[in-house]
């Protein structure tokens, strides 16, 4: 009796899904915003900034913004994020 792996099993779905056509929707629908939990000006803004400026560049029509939500290490944007809608549109 053979018994599959966990590691080939994966293998197998991810080949049989590699060849299927992409079905995916037009992202992004709206504006997307990018939550920073730090105070403007930090590492962790600029980064972001530069991130939303390129992704504004090029997917133009669409808007990405970032946002800061600095406090109790962090845990004031990952609140915001996690009762967002559950769309993608929302990220960390």
């Amino acid at each position: 009796m053979a018994v599959i792996s966990r590691r080939s099993a994966l293998l197998g779905a991810s080949a049989l899904l590699a060849g299927a056509p992409a079905l995916a929707q037009n992202f992004p629908l709206r504006q997307v915003r990018f939550v920073v939990g730090f105070a403007p000006g930090g590492a962790n803004d600029i980064m972001a900034r530069l991130v939303a400026g390129k992704l504004n560049q090029r997917l133009p029509g669409t808007s990405f913004i970032v946002e800061n939500r600095p406090g109790a290490a962090t845990l004031v944007a990952a609140d915001q994020v996690a009762r967002a809608a559950p769309d993608g549109m929302t990220l960390m």
